[in-house]
């Protein structure tokens, strides 16, 4: 396949993520069309920054899923490497970096959590919000 430009990128990213939004069963079949159809994008610096960009505006179910599709189609140091530069940047709000520490333990990887807290506004904010959803889940379990 040719290279395509970056404006072609963000196109098929889009597209993909808008079927991601629009589609109600997240399943295995789904993944592998997705990372599929991504996967033909040889310029996977641009597709991670175009996705990125997105994923932080996604809602949890949507985001869990697309990390999925990320995590077959970038290499694991690479999300690492660019999600620790976004996580210490002020740029992000606390809810947006949140889920990219989601998107950090997703991939499996092996950053220093005892620093993540000092990435945000309000850590403790952000550790109550995640202890509420541990608990919702040891009480739905």
């Amino acid at each position: 396949m040719s290279q395509l430009s970056k404006l072609q990128i963000r196109a098929k990213v889009l597209s993909v993520i808008s079927e991601i939004k629009s589609s109600a069963a997240y399943n295995e079949d789904s993944l592998s069309n997705f990372t599929c159809e991504l996967n033909t994008i040889e310029d996977k610096e641009t597709l991670f920054d175009i996705f990125l960009k997105e994923y932080i505006k996604m809602d949890e179910n949507e985001y869990v899923f697309s990390g999925c599709i990320l995590k077959n189609i970038i290499p694991k140091e690479y999300i690492n490497d660019k999600v620790l530069e976004q996580l210490k940047s002020n740029i992000l709000s606390d809810e947006s970096k949140y889920k990219l520490v989601q998107l950090l333990r997703l991939v499996g990887s092996e950053c220093n959590y005892n620093e993540i807290p000092s990435y945000f506004e309000n850590p403790e904010e952000v550790l109550d919000k995640e202890t509420k959803k541990l608990l919702e889940n040891a009480v739905f379990n």
